[in-house]
């Protein structure tokens, strides 16, 4: 498998005079983009908040119940006397453990995990990606305009000329496909879309978690067995506790070595801690069997093991395929365009490659687990199911919608109350909305810091002025008040709107409208440019 990246350049395209102005098609593309500007960090905000109240919600009914303890510590919540065989269905359960086992299968490669909750593939994909630049020269002219045909006034103004449209190429691994059909030179630079292998998850089926205290053994005739005590609870998570992943889990590239065996890693990295699993390549040789069996049927998208932990796929382009590519080619004017970058194409990857490589979740400490007893499993070897808390979800006291069932399963890694736990997942709600607080922050600074804001020129009844270079002089002062009453009004309204009028609401809201006043108070002022003034003066 080839990495270095490849760089080809394109062409340059000179264009004489003015520039042009962009056509329907491009201010369409900019009149969507500036909307999603303009109300895109408000909208993320309140789906943001609107996600907050309803896990807040949910956590708030979740810690009310009675919640009985698998493990017998001392950090429940409610102790329960009932034995784990008699628990109901839809009984809340919490349960810290080291003893689970659980494995994670990808069915298109074949391929099973062991000791994992979450495995997912991650693709990459070879692909040409198209840098287009423009350079212009300044030009001035002057230009003449009168005012109810009493003043003649002359203003002289920049413009760019002369433009330089340059077209770069760069041949590398990224993530996503990229589709080469509106490149300047798409024969040259075809990105191929072909996806075989794209990125997914795998949650494990087949987890067990142990609750309680050991295993003793049994003598069936001549062969010993292990079977759980009295004391021992044997649960099934359901894949849906494992939806959101393992909180403190980190994700880990799996590497197949020679027995599992982690290489010795040279010197300058070995003050670097390695967080690879190292599995035995020995798992691997069914895989590679049944690719030598499709290779020989004509089969394209084999994947082979490469090495770092990467499953590699070459595109093959048939015959039919390069005739017209190079047909393509001579239309556009590529077809002997030679570079120095081309020498590197022996050691680039083919556009159309594809590899990929796996990343697991496999806590290597004890995990916590917060669920409801889903149902009482036919097997002998597990005494229940434990699937998500059904809940009453809150659609916010301000949107006149109703109450909906959400759901509350919880997989923490290491030893966690179901206080603690509780905790953190509020805690993470909550990071995730200061995030868009201070991100609508920004935006209301941007709004109000915009030179030729027409925002605020429209607001303040500035836009009929006569001269179109008329500029706004903003006092520091009004501009942190217009900012703070942006970001209050919006951040009180959408609390107001999701959690009710209360105190914390109706003092955003009152502070933008103290803000607002104190705008209205100070307001912006035009001026003229100085060289506008100076021909006025004239």
């Amino acid at each position: 498998m080839k990495t270095m990246p490849a760089y080809r350049r394109g062409r340059r395209v000179f264009t004489p005079g003015e520039r042009q102005q962009n056509g329907p098609c491009d201010q369409c593309l900019s009149f969507i983009f500036t909307l999603l500007v303009v109300i895109g960090p408000p909208l993320l905000v309140y789906i943001t908040e609107f996600n907050r109240y309803c896990t807040f919600m949910s956590l708030s009914d979740v810690i009310d119940m009675d919640i009985t303890e698998l493990s017998g510590r001392a950090h429940a919540l409610s102790q329960s006397k009932a034995q784990p065989n008699a628990l109901k269905e839809g009984s809340p359960v919490h349960g810290q453990t080291k003893r689970y086992s659980a494995t994670t299968y990808d069915p298109e490669m074949d391929l099973r995990i062991h000791s994992s909750f979450l495995l997912s593939r991650k693709t990459e994909y070879c692909q040409w990606e198209e840098i287009r630049g423009q350079s212009c020269e300044k030009c001035t002219r002057t230009a003449s305009s009168s005012s109810g045909g009493r003043e003649r006034t002359t203003t002289t103004e920049t413009y760019d000329c002369n433009c330089v449209t340059t077209f770069d190429y760069i041949k590398s691994w990224k993530p996503y496909r990229i589709n080469s059909i509106l490149f300047d030179q798409p024969a040259a630079h075809h990105n191929p879309q072909r996806d075989p292998m794209p990125s997914k998850k795998f949650l494990s089926k087949d987890a067990i978690v142990d609750f309680g205290g050991g295993r003793r053994k049994e003598m069936n005739g001549d062969a010993a067995a292990t079977a759980p005590t009295s004391s021992t609870v044997r649960a099934h998570l359901a894949p849906a506790m494992l939806r959101n992943g393992i909180r403190n889990t980190r994700q880990r590239t799996i590497k197949w070595v020679r027995n599992g065996i982690p290489p010795v890693p040279p010197f300058y990295a070995r003050w670097i801690p390695d967080r690879n699993r190292y599995d035995d390549s020995n798992d691997l040789f069914h895989i590679m069997n049944n690719n030598k069996n499709n290779s020989n049927n004509s089969n394209d998208d084999n994947f082979m093991y490469v090495g770092d932990g990467y499953f590699f796929s070459p595109y093959k382009a048939s015959n039919t395929e390069r005739i017209f590519k190079y047909f393509m080619q001579y239309l556009e004017g590529t077809l002997l365009d030679w570079q120095i970058g081309d020498l590197l194409m022996p050691i680039s990857c083919e556009a159309g490659d594809i590899r990929f490589r796996y990343t697991v979740q496999d806590p290597l400490s004890s995990i916590s687990i917060l669920g409801q007893v889903s149902s009482s499993s036919l097997s002998t070897s597990v005494d229940f199911d434990i699937e998500p808390i059904k809940v009453s979800s809150h659609s916010g006291k301000g949107t006149g919608r109703g109450r909906s069932e959400a759901e509350v399963g919880l997989v923490h890694e290491g030893i966690h109350s179901v206080q603690d736990m509780i905790i953190a997942e509020d805690r993470d709600s909550l990071y995730k909305s200061l995030i868009f607080r201070v991100i609508l922050l920004l935006w209301s600074i941007w709004i109000t810091a915009y030179r030729d804001n027409i925002l605020i020129k429209k607001l303040f009844r500035l836009h009929q002025l006569e001269s179109h270079s008329t500029n706004l002089r903003v006092l520091t002062p009004t501009r942190i008040a217009l900012t703070l009453c942006i970001w209050c009004g919006l951040v009180g309204l959408t609390w107001s709107k999701i959690w009710g009028i209360d105190l914390d609401s109706s003092m955003l809201v009152f502070a933008s409208v103290i803000f607002g006043l104190y705008v209205h108070r100070f307001p912006p002022q035009p001026f003229l440019s100085g060289n506008e003034s100076k021909m006025k003066n004239d």
